[in-house]
């Protein structure tokens, strides 16, 4: 056995990593025995708190942490917070996230490793039966059910156009949780299945056109699927309460930068207007495949994926594992005392 490393769990998003790194006798140990790697999607909590809580204390034994992506999308979390200064890299599925992470000057090396979530298929041009098939998957709530009323109204007004269309198409709603979370209800003539976060791609297969939001409408263009995003007007913003919300400030520097061809917030109130998108959707978009392959990029590479981190190991980690304690010792709630230098191991 080469290590063992801890690797947070995050629905189905840590699968591909795990596995690459067990295939080259990496052992998965859980937090508390303190292996010798630490692998995190995110770095939300508030100093002292959660998340950074953790960091700190693996930053305190001097062990290597790497960052690898929380969603498909571009960027985030980075546009809404500042990066946890002493991560030894940060991983990213494409050079268009690379950009954006550039953009918004987050800390240390970036390095893209390839999408991890799924296969990647060229576009497909769906050949429609007698009725075009729809699915819309709404922007889900967060895990304690709050989803902001932004977005509660997007997937509303999303729901009202396709209910508008269910007489000429059928459509299927695939959501988490619970539909009145999200601003939805159940419709006469809409077809409903109440999904898991588990990465599945049966739904998505299965459609003519996907209509969603964030990772889902990622791994649906890396399903090669014409699909329309929605939320990507709004102003960008996180939380799981209305207290703990945080927004954007920097949108100016990105916003045009990451924006994809076809955003559903630019005709849902207009019936004329949404099967113009459709129609359009469903053709090959030079627009669309150079947007996929600057955000959904080539397929992860697990063996590129292992060798940068080794390349880490190798002695490259020294100057971030090395760094004077100084700063993190006068933030809030930090858990490392002042003047403490960590021992080895």
């Amino acid at each position: 056995m080469k290590g063992t490393f801890f690797f947070k769990r995050h629905q189905h998003k840590d699968k591909a990593f795990v596995k690459a790194l067990e295939v080259r006798d990496y052992a998965r140990w859980p937090f508390m025995n303190f292996p010798d790697l630490f692998f995190y999607d995110h770095e939300h909590g508030e100093y002292g708190y959660g998340i950074n809580n953790q960091l700190d204390m693996v930053f305190q034994k001097k062990r290597p942490v790497f960052i690898v992506p929380h969603t498909g999308r571009a960027g985030y979390p980075y546009t809404l917070r500042e990066a946890w200064p002493h991560a030894v890299a940060r991983f990213v599925f494409s050079e268009g996230s690379k950009k954006m992470y550039e953009m918004c000057k987050v800390p240390g090396p970036i390095e893209v490793i390839g999408w991890a979530w799924s296969a990647i298929y060229p576009f497909i041009e769906p050949n429609i039966g007698e009725k075009m098939k729809i699915l819309f998957c709404p922007i889900h709530p967060n895990e304690n059910g709050f989803l902001h009323k932004i977005d509660r109204t997007v997937n509303h007004q999303t729901l009202r156009a396709m209910a508008r269309m269910k007489n000429v198409a059928d459509i299927k709603v695939r959501y988490l949780q619970a539909l009145e979370h999200q601003g939805l209800w159940v419709e006469d003539g809409i077809e409903y299945v109440k999904g898991d976060p588990d990465g599945s791609l049966k739904e998505v297969g299965e459609a003519d056109v996907v209509i969603g939001a964030y990772t889902l409408a990622y791994l649906s263009i890396a399903r090669g699927k014409p699909t329309i995003m929605i939320g990507e007007h709004e102003k960008l913003h996180s939380g799981n309460t209305k207290q703990l919300m945080k927004w954007t400030n920097t949108e100016h520097l990105w916003k045009d930068y990451v924006k994809y061809p076809y955003n559903f917030e630019e005709v849902f109130y207009d019936a004329d207007d949404v099967y113009k998108m459709i129609g359009e959707v469903l053709r090959y978009s030079e627009e669309v495949e150079a947007w996929s392959s600057l955000f959904v990029g080539d397929p992860f590479d697990p063996d590129k994926f292992v060798d940068i981190v080794e390349g880490y190991l190798d002695g490259q980690t020294n100057k971030f594992l090395q760094q004077d304690l100084h700063e993190i010792n006068k933030l809030p709630g930090s858990i490392v005392e002042p003047h403490f230098v960590p021992k080895e191991g």
